[in-house]
């Protein structure tokens, strides 16, 4: 005969601490954490239950952790404030541009649960176009296979060259050791061409025979060892630049303005094999190298704008979801008098 039974209810205990969380801003927080001048509210049983770091923090002889207000530093406040809502049960959103902030507090507050999902995360998402930042970021992480994964791809970045400067023999460079080997060639001899990385595959678009501009497109598998050939763009391109944003290539400029290649943007989608092309009220002269960079679903290019005549130099935005130009930072925009031979985005740039 059954003379006693245990019941669990989940529902009663994320009750709690959603009521928990919504008493936040009550006076019934005992806790505040400063972080870069962001106050964070909290109740110190919920953090000391998360987290041993706010355990020992909290209970410790340490006169100072014992006011009402804590300031924690080397720590990211909108992280810190992430992590906090997640021990209350909130959901946490966890991208390529916060992991490493998330990863470090979970790591220092020894929350192991979160710390997972963020490793979890990085081996999900590690592809070429950022297996460097991964692997910079090594030491943040347990797991040695994240960082063999992410050497791995590292060795797969690849130039074109040769005395005459027309090669079918891609090089690979590895950025850690910075040695150079040759691999499968492409299909055809070319140089000039857009080079791209999304997903697993380097593309490698148009360019030129030495003869005239190409419409051609292939793409290199890094695991694989092979080249694709893809389908053709509906306009020649040479000296263009490419750039990904959610899962789709984008092409701008052209030396020869050939067929209309200056005032469009070709588009390519991968999952369905697809070429398009966007008109564009802004065209690219290549006479001189173009730079191109993407953050947070911009594409931002650096050249020559026909409009602007051929020595002004200068910076345009691209919003692929509109398929529109910034034209308020077209206007204000300073123009550039040097070529921009490269461009990059630095997260939380600080001038001195």
């Amino acid at each position: 005969m059954e003379t006693q039974k245990i019941y669990k209810k989940q529902e009663v205990i994320v009750e709690i601490f959603q009521r928990l969380s919504a008493m936040r801003d009550s006076k019934l927080c005992d806790i505040t954490l400063v972080v870069d001048d962001v106050k964070i509210h909290a109740h110190k049983v919920v953090l000391a239950a998360c987290s041993e770091f706010m355990k020992t923090l909290l209970t410790g002889d340490f006169k100072e952790y014992q006011q009402p207000t804590i300031k924690l530093s080397e720590i990211n406040a909108e992280a810190a404030n992430q992590v906090v809502n997640y021990m209350y049960g909130s959901s946490i959103k966890i991208t390529i541009d916060n992991v490493f902030n998330i990863l470090r507090i979970s790591r220092m507050w020894f929350i192991n649960t979160l710390l997972e999902e963020c490793e979890q995360f990085l081996m999900k998402s590690l592809n070429i176009s950022n297996a460097l930042l991964i692997w910079t970021n090594f030491r943040l992480l347990d797991q040695n296979q994240i960082k063999t994964r992410a050497e791995d791809l590292l060795g797969c970045h690849f130039t074109t060259r040769n005395r005459n400067g027309y090669s079918a023999v891609p090089e690979k460079v590895d950025l850690i050791t910075g040695t150079i080997t040759s691999i499968t060639s492409m299909n055809i001899a070319r140089r000039d061409v857009a080079l791209c990385g999304l997903d697993n595959f380097i593309y490698a678009i148009g360019g030129t025979d030495g003869n005239q501009a190409l419409k051609y497109a292939e793409r290199y598998n890094i695991h694989t060892n092979v080249w694709e050939r893809l389908s053709d763009m509906n306009y020649p391109r040479k000296r263009a630049v490419a750039a990904s944003v959610k899962g789709l290539l984008y092409v701008f400029g052209d030396l020869n303005n050939v067929g209309g290649a200056f005032n469009t943007i070709s588009v390519y989608d991968p999952e369905n094999k697809l070429w398009t092309d966007i008109p564009s009220e802004i065209s690219f002269c290549c006479t001189e190298p173009l730079s191109i960079t993407s953050d947070e679903n911009m594409i931002y290019v650096f050249g020559k704008d026909n409009a602007l005549g051929s020595g002004t130099n200068r910076v345009a935005v691209f919003n692929p979801e509109t398929k529109t130009w910034n034209k308020d930072l077209i206007k204000s925009s300073i123009s550039l008098t040097k070529t921009i031979y490269g461009a990059a985005f630095m997260k939380n740039f600080k001038s001195s």
